[in-house]
């Protein structure tokens, strides 16, 4: 066998074994989904007035292929001020609703810290698509100086270890409100 004839046949194998591990790596393709927070915030400048959070949590599946039984979980850290409310059901409350996305809290209601919500009606997220949790609300004091992270984690069938979302909210203060804080109208 002469030398050129190897070189080719070493070629032929090699495309050929590339082609097999692509084709590998496509039959294994991970799940691509990004989860992020969209939010706004309304900050007290009175002592006595309450600050609010209204947020949402968004799952976008970026892959080629459907995400299974979707699910989050959201934590507020322990010493976090916030009290955390939305619009959800729970296990003692099941009611239909057409048309609609609705979430389903499947923890333990007495958590004030730890939030697992699963949509009812909506078992795949189809490639392209995004689901939301929306309108979730974050309230807090401004009689002393506050900082809370609240962040998010999107599990599914073929995510069981979870995606942490992108950009995680953190409020924080830079000190006490003033009992009698100067309002400043500019009328330009």
């Amino acid at each position: 066998m002469r030398i050129s004839e190897k070189i080719k046949q070493l070629e032929a194998q090699t495309t050929s074994y590339i082609s097999a591990i692509q084709q590998r790596l496509a039959e294994r393709e991970q799940p691509q989904l990004v989860s992020y927070f969209t939010s706004s915030m309304t900050i007290a400048h009175q002592a006595n007035d309450e600050n609010f959070c209204l947020g949402s949590y968004h799952i976008w599946n970026i892959g080629t292929k459907p995400l299974t039984n979707p699910s989050i979980y959201l934590k507020l850290h322990k010493q976090t001020p916030f009290s955390f409310s939305g619009k959800y059901t729970t296990s003692r409350f099941k009611q239909s609703f057409q048309d609609q996305l609705i979430w389903q809290r499947f923890n333990d209601e007495r958590s004030k810290h730890e939030f697992w919500f699963k949509p009812v009606n909506e078992t795949i997220i189809a490639p392209n698509e995004t689901i939301v949790f929306p309108h979730f609300q974050l309230t807090w004091s401004h009689l002393k100086p506050y900082s809370g992270l609240l962040e998010g984690w999107t599990y599914c069938d073929e995510m069981q270890e979870g995606i942490m979302v992108i950009n995680p909210l953190h409020i924080c203060s830079v000190g006490y409100a003033e009992e009698e804080a100067e309002v400043h109208d500019d009328a330009t």
